[in-house]
């Protein structure tokens, strides 16, 4: 049997315990032939020990909670005085005002509580829902942004909202050219979790037309080519300025034809705010975007000093398709450094989060619904999420008589390997059933 460790950085900086000095100081680092100024925490602690770490470091996220963590715990303790302590052997924590304010606001320690949710849960390395789920999840926008292309040409297309059909990467869906019934054939390819294309037949001779849709760090992204017709349709909502703007730019043969840029509408409430805040409490300005699905955004700017700033961005996808729903957030939190006579400007991640939920009706006459939660592998982050998110995929099931609107977190039962093995036990609705009532 073999044992595998902790990293030794990680079994220091747990172990971190009776701070003497702390100091959070600027370190000059050279990238790309430029003085990079980046963020660093040099400590003392427990009888001379020394960490230094800075925000290139790959556990500096873990270090700063840690370090945060053991200075509050430490920092009110009653200090001995001359009497109980003559040779002042034990001081106060050495601490310059800077690094105390910084610390007493808790600016760099911010913590994702997404974190907490899935920690000590079971995960698994791949994913166990049915690749007709997700082509479900995504195809109102496939739809919709067809329908909108050949609007500015002689056919009407109209899709129906009938189910779709076929399984393993062939599909079907229907509607109607020109008033005549048709059957549309489509093939779905997957690029990684936030990338898909579809090829949609029935709709001009017997070539497919491509579909490409994206979700960016900032923005929904859908392109068509009709290569036969010279015919190129780019479709962006883009988050620019605490709105999102829609921009459509339809081009033929390389000469524009139609262009559209407006700010979508806000939406005074989010009916599926359950849904936004399922495993984090979530504060977000939410869109409506055309095909009816949601999107929330938000920016939150923290002054750390004059040249200094903490910016963390949100955004937020939710999508419902046939009683399920999809949901795709991404989180980052970086340090900003504005450019002075002394350094050049630098911008450092210092946590970042890709995060994915699928969620499906198993059972529609007992309101059964499991949910699939997955972590991208290529995000930038932490010691905690490369360690334990990156890469995994959660499982929940949740009874709701109310539908999506009674899916909740506190309702939540976790599925882990004891109970899920194949991706059949997940539409196992008996044995799913047993599992939310604790049986």
């Amino acid at each position: 049997m073999q044992f595998y460790g902790m990293e030794p950085d990680l079994v220091d900086i747990y172990n971190i315990r009776n701070l003497e000095t702390i100091k959070i100081w600027e370190m000059v680092s050279m990238s790309s032939g430029q003085d990079m100024i980046v963020p660093a925490i040099l400590i003392t602690y427990d009888g001379g020990k020394s960490l230094n770490l800075c925000a290139k470091d790959k556990h500096f996220d873990t270090y700063v909670k840690k370090v945060f963590q053991v200075y509050s715990d430490e920092k009110d303790n009653i200090l001995e005085d001359a009497l109980s302590n003559p040779f002042r052997t034990n001081k106060g924590i050495d601490i310059d005002e800077k690094t105390k304010r910084i610390l007493d606001s808790g600016k760099l320690e911010s913590i994702n509580e997404v974190y907490s949710f899935y920690q000590n849960k079971d995960s698994f390395d791949t994913s166990l829902t049915f690749q007709i789920d997700e082509v479900k999840s995504l195809i109102d926008i496939v739809k919709y942004h067809i329908m909108r292309l050949f609007s500015f040409t002689n056919k009407v297309i109209v899709f129906d909202n009938e189910e779709i059909t076929g399984y393993r990467t062939n599909y079907a869906i229907t509607g109607t050219i020109d008033g005549v019934d048709r059957t549309f054939p489509f093939s779905f390819d997957k690029t990684d979790n936030n990338s898909f294309i579809f090829y949609v037949g029935g709709i001009i001779n017997f070539k497919p037309i491509t579909v490409k849709v994206q979700f960016l760090k900032d923005s929904i992204q859908v392109n068509i080519d009709l290569e036969e017709y010279g015919l190129i349709s780019e479709s962006r909502y883009v988050i620019t300025n605490g709105v999102v703007k829609e921009i459509h730019d339809v081009t033929k043969n390389g000469l524009t034809i139609s262009y559209k840029n407006e700010d979508l509408a806000k939406v005074d409430e989010n009916e599926l705010q359950n849904l936004a805040d399922i495993d984090e409490p979530t504060s977000l300005t939410w869109f409506r975007l055309p095909w009816g699905a949601l999107y929330g955004i938000n920016t939150n700017i923290i002054d750390i000093s004059i040249v200094e700033k903490i910016i963390e961005i949100c955004n937020m996808y939710i999508g419902i398709f046939e009683n399920g729903f999809v949901k795709k957030e991404y989180y980052s939190k970086r340090y900003k450094r504005s450019r002075t006579e002394a350094s050049s400007a630098n911008d450092v991640i210092l946590d970042e989060v890709r995060k994915n939920l699928l969620g499906v009706c198993i059972d529609n006459e007992s309101k059964v619904y499991v949910l699939e939660t997955s972590f991208d592998t290529d995000t930038v982050s932490n010691g905690f999420y490369n360690g334990v998110l990156n890469g995994k995929h959660y499982y929940h099931a949740c009874k709701s008589t109310e539908g999506l609107k009674g899916i909740k977190k506190e309702r939540l039962v976790s599925l882990g390997k004891k109970h899920i093995i194949t991706n059949s036990d997940l539409v196992n609705k008996y044995k799913i059933l047993n599992l939310i009532k604790g049986e």
